[in-house]
């Protein structure tokens, strides 16, 4: 009886995750997210959003940016896609990008018109990072790569209110990383590093989207961790 019960709460458990990864594996990856808010790639210039990197007169330096966004309703940001590309302006060719890196993603609530309190915060070593096929129009021309990150744990965001996205490449002083721009806006800038944010307007946006599951993603989730925990219950009781 004891090894049956076992073998009935495995069966159970394992048809559980083969219907559920089955499903998924149905729908494009696209289709399983809810987009929050997005902002295309212009594919004209960036912003060298890097805490160490070889400015334009071979000297070290640094620089952060970030982007101001605002949902119309309560929502949990767990996906975060940006767009960017690699060196200085005046390069002659288009350097690569550094085999390996730590990309950070920055939260902040919004402050006056500038960053304000670090709200969120993560780190990610050698993030999901993909050749787009298309180029950033400057001299020479820059590959794009569209950067894929699924965040740890949601961050929170409150409706109609305003609240900062910072994207930056941490610590390669042989790379530098630039956000790359979107359509006309604002955003704001730290540089030095550690000097107080200011933001500039009319300047262009920067790159990115903000999504979430959709919620019959997470349902399915939350049924297959329900099962998980009743096949523990039963493999516990059984003994």
């Amino acid at each position: 009886m004891v090894a049956l019960a076992r073998q009935s709460a495995f069966a159970l458990s394992m048809t559980a995750a083969v219907w559920l990864a089955g499903l998924a594996a149905a729908q494009p990856a696209s289709a399983q997210d809810v987009l929050l808010h997005a902002q295309s790639p212009s594919r004209t210039g960036g912003r060298p959003s890097d805490t160490l990197f070889f400015n334009d007169f071979s000297l070290p330096d640094g620089a952060l940016y970030a982007d101001r966004f605002r949902l119309s309703q309560s929502a949990n940001i767990y996906k975060l896609v940006a767009w960017g590309f690699f060196g200085r302006r005046f390069e002659d060719l288009d350097p690569p990008p550094p085999v390996t890196e730590t990309m950070r993603v920055r939260f902040y609530a919004d402050a006056g018109g500038v960053p304000g309190e670090l709200r969120y915060e993560e780190e990610f070593l050698n993030p999901p990072r993909v050749f787009t096929g298309f180029f950033v129009a400057l001299g020479p021309a820059r590959k794009e790569y569209r950067y894929d990150v699924t965040l740890s744990a949601g961050f929170p965001v409150a409706a109609n209110t305003d609240y900062w996205l910072e994207v930056a490449q941490i610590g390669d002083l042989s790379s530098r990383f630039q956000w790359e721009a979107s359509n006309f806006g604002e955003y704001a800038f730290q540089y030095p590093l550690g000097a107080a944010w200011q933001s500039i307007s009319g300047n262009g946006q920067l790159a990115y989207e903000l999504r979430t599951p959709e919620p019959s993603g997470v349902a399915l989730f939350l049924m297959f961790a329900g099962l998980m925990r009743l096949r523990r219950v039963r493999s516990r009781r059984s003994r």
